[in-house]
């Protein structure tokens, strides 16, 4: 689990967190845009979380569909 969570905050919980400071910076002209990744984010963290619980490790399938939001 810490790999997983070390892999979506170096590839996309840091640029999420930037959009969040460019979005603050232009007065929320991003904020959609931020809201759709940061939910979509969101998701694959639960489900990701849903797999543990039932012992069960992602396939390379499942990291596929984490890359495909963007």
């Amino acid at each position: 689990m810490d790999s997983f969570r070390r892999y979506m905050f170096i590839r996309y919980l840091l640029l999420l967190k930037g959009l969040e400071l460019a979005n603050t910076a232009f007065c929320q002209y991003f904020q959609e845009t931020y809201l759709e990744l940061n939910r979509k984010i969101q998701i694959v963290m639960r489900f990701r979380k849903q797999l543990r619980k039932l012992q069960i490790s992602p396939l390379p399938q499942q990291l596929y569909l984490i890359q495909a939001f963007y």
